[in-house]
């Protein structure tokens, strides 16, 4: 017999996962009915249990290792008996271990083995229920609903009742609005909708919850994570395509209405109404976070892609990650629609030729001023902080807009340059682009980890010591001095740049550190030799390329330079970008010392949980009331799916999230994944997943890295490991460039790669196909 208080200590075979998750509430300080566990092999002792909890009256529950987990709730399979008195705690027990009683249904199955049984004392309730903080229907992931009767809450769960009903929604202005049933007082459907959120936050991923108020105490009774979200709410097609491999963590407001929902879809309708022309004003993108998670909705561009040359459906749908769908209703190309084509590619050349100029004026503007006096004086501009503000996010949105279209060019030239090489391809000789878009030379984003390469390896004989540091004050003086110089030099850089609410290298030196440490575990032969079989295979599959007859030489090799320009391009605009999202969060930080002194907001973070627009009033000190609760409250939505596995594409048409699985789960092949190959080679070694910067300083070059993105801030430890292998990404990302620079084998695009993956399993990964098998 175990106290529900010590039940966390033991392992589900023991207590299961339901008396697991109440203990652990019970340490987070929520409100649980006493009890006790009773494993399933220990003996039945009624008079003790009744004893120990003081009470006549009990309710008996099953805790199977199975029920409750992030994958199934296996609701109906187990039974619970309430209202058991002392005389029949024994029989109840045991009808409970068995999976037999009142609970059960009639021809349900029973467990082949005893079950952990929960005994708890019954709470005598006014009102009782069952809440959620996600609509499980319609998938409105700013939605908290409760549903309450008077008395024992089991009535809702059977459907014996018609309930109450409260909704709590997160509105757009921030602020939380309670629609509630007259039935429900609104301080009690307040406090059981918090009570709900809190169990959520606590999770980072939606609950289930049951409860019940005894007038005084909120009683939880039962937390468990929601195993199945339908999106029958969602119009149209959504994707996370394009978006997942640079904003991979929570999605910030700031973030959202500078970056996400204004400059990602006007970079797409610039190009697509240039080049097709099209005047007719409708939105063809709309973007928002959903989840905390950047998502796009694609179906309003579908019909508009139908006019390019060559294009074919199945093929964009796959590679946004949407199922295609054959029946879906799109405007047929009509017979005359070829008379258009050279007007298209026209208006294509002349548009990438003024988006290359531009963004080429933009490199040159952005380093013909070195990035520490620009950052300095800067900080020490003159100017109030409004317009250092509003100066700061119209050069964002300059840079920004300029950086996505430059990517999305690059990645239509990569896809006409993937043409052309499986049109030389043959069964003997196979043109790869892998090896096409390889050895591209000095690249911005890459600088960063070159400099941390190059202090490892002036600094090996210092080894021990850098490596065993858990901070800077431990390092040696030249390695110190050394680290503050890179901090300094491109303390721009970070895990996630992206996302604004992150530290950059600067502001938390821990994450070069652990880099350093990570590079100090190759051998520095490795480092001097890494770069030749990277452009040995270039030249090889250069010259297989130009290969083709020679009216085809000079369009491939044509193709091939656009390419390779493009992408090396994209690296700069890369960089800028990087440089302004740290002079916006600069400011933006700025501002919350002043509303923090002001006492508008909380906490210094908090400022990245407002608009942009709320920002740029609260610079001027307009509109400043309920802003730290706006903030508040965003903040503590998104912390809610922190945890929480949404699939890349959704629509109202089908699909479930849920939290993510671990290899080997039911429904999970964790023997042969399949990703896109993005830096040629085949090597197996030992996984090491990394989630945290802290993480990397355990690489070793045995290792194969997984990772949930390659962000340019992960660049310095790709040549510190075997392989990569990552969640997010395609064959331009950015950090798949790098690793191609670095001759290190990777595989990116393996859906929940950090999830069914665990560190130590063995994996052989193929650069070339894409193909992870874990062994």
């Amino acid at each position: 017999m175990i106290d529900l208080v010590a039940a966390a200590a033991h392992g589900p075979e023991r207590v299961g996962i339901k008396a697991a998750m109440l203990s652990r509430a019970v340490e987070q300080g929520f409100d649980v009915p006493a009890g006790v566990v009773i494993p399933p092999d220990a003996p039945v002792a009624a008079e003790d249990i009744a004893r120990i909890l003081g009470a006549a009256r009990f309710a008996v529950r099953s805790s199977a290792p199975d029920e409750d987990t992030s994958t199934s709730s296996m609701a109906g399979r187990y039974c619970t008996l309430l209202e058991v008195d002392a005389a029949g705690l024994d029989a109840a027990i045991e009808a409970v271990r068995r999976g037999f009683g009142a609970g059960s249904t009639p021809g349900t199955s029973h467990p082949e083995s005893p079950v952990p049984v929960l005994v708890q004392v019954m709470v005598d309730p006014k009102i009782a229920g069952v809440g959620f903080s996600i609509d499980p229907v319609s998938g409105d992931g700013d939605l908290t609903t409760i549903e309450v009767v008077s008395g024992r809450g089991d009535t809702v769960t059977d459907g014996s009742v018609a309930p109450a009903v409260a909704r709590r929604r997160l509105g757009a202005d921030g602020m939380l609005v309670l629609e509630c049933d007259d039935r429900i007082g609104r301080p009690e459907a307040e406090r059981i909708c918090d009570l709900v959120d809190d169990l959520a936050v606590r999770l980072g991923t939606p609950v289930d919850v049951e409860f019940a108020f005894d007038g005084m105490t909120l009683w939880l009774l039962q937390v468990r994570p929601v195993t199945a979200v339908g999106f029958g709410g969602v119009e149209g097609v959504w994707t996370t395509a394009n978006l997942r491999d640079s904003l991979t963590d929570t999605v910030s407001t700031l973030t959202a209405t500078t970056t996400l929902e204004s400059i990602f879809p006007e970079a797409i309708e610039r190009a697509v109404r240039t080049i097709l022309n099209d005047r007719s004003g409708h939105r063809l993108v709309v973007a928002r976070s959903m989840y905390a998670r950047p998502f796009w909705r694609v179906d309003g561009l579908r019909s508009q892609m139908r006019r390019l040359p060559g294009h074919d459906p199945c093929i964009f749908d796959t590679s946004v990650g949407i199922e295609h769908d054959p029946n879906a209703s799109q405007p047929a190309v009509g017979k005359w629609a070829a008379l258009g084509y050279p007007g298209i590619a026209l208006r294509s050349v002349r548009y990438a030729y003024s988006v290359r100029r531009a963004a080429a004026d933009c490199v040159t503007r952005s380093e013909s001023v070195p990035w520490t006096e620009r950052r300095h004086g800067y900080r020490g501009s003159p100017e109030t902080l409004a317009d250092r503000l509003d100066a700061v996010l119209r050069e964002h949105r300059r840079v920004y807009l300029l950086s996505m279209q430059v990517s999305l060019i690059a990645e239509q030239t990569l896809d006409i340059l993937r043409a052309c090489a499986e049109s030389v391809s043959t069964a003997e000789r196979v043109v790869r682009p892998v090896e096409l878009m390889s050895d591209l030379g000095d690249l911005a984003t890459g600088r960063g980890a070159r400099a941390l390469a190059s202090l490892a390896d002036r600094h090996r004989e210092s080894a021990d010591l850098v490596v065993g540091a858990s901070c800077l004050d431990d390092l040696p003086a030249a390695v110190y001095a050394g680290l503050r110089v890179i901090a300094e030099r491109w303390g721009y850089l970070s895990f996630c740049d992206d996302e604004l609410s992150n530290p950059r290298w600067d502001e938390d030196p821990t994450a070069p550190l652990a880099l350093l440490q990570a590079n100090l575990g190759r051998s520095a032969t490795a480092t001097e030799a890494e770069g030749r079989p990277v452009s040995s295979r270039y030249r090889r599959a250069r010259r297989d390329l130009l290969r083709a007859r020679w009216y085809g030489r000079a369009v491939f090799g044509s193709v091939l330079d656009q390419a390779r320009s493009w992408a090396v391009l994209r690296e700069d605009m890369r960089a800028c970008a990087a440089r302004q999202n740290y002079l916006l969060r600069a400011v933006c930080l700025e501002l919350a010392d002043r509303l923090v002194e002001t006492g508008v907001l909380e906490a210094r973070d908090d400022v990245f949980w407002l608009t942009a627009d709320e920002a740029s009033g609260a610079s001027r000190f307009r509109d400043t009331e309920d802003l730290g609760a706006r903030a508040r409250n965003r903040r503590r939505r998104a912390s809610m799916y922190r945890n929480w596995t949404v699939p890349e594409s959704i629509s109202n048409t089908g699909g479930l999230a849920g939290p993510a699985a671990r290899s080997g789960a039911p429904g999970c092949d964790a023997t042969d994944l399949d990703g896109v190959g993005c830096s040629s080679g085949i090597v197996e070694g030992r996984a090491r997943v990394v989630g945290e910067p802290s993480d990397l300083a355990a690489v070793t070059r045995d290792d194969i890295l997984v990772v949930r993105t390659v962000n340019p801030g992960w660049a310095a430890a790709f040549g510190c490991a075997l392989g990569v292998v990552s969640e997010n990404g395609g064959m331009l990302s950015h950090g798949a460039i790098l690793a191609r620079e670095h001759g290190v084998p990777a595989v990116v695009g393996v859906r929940g790669a950090t999830t069914r993956i665990a560190t130590g399993d063995i994996l052989r990964i193929d650069g070339t196909s894409g193909k992870v098998t874990v062994r």
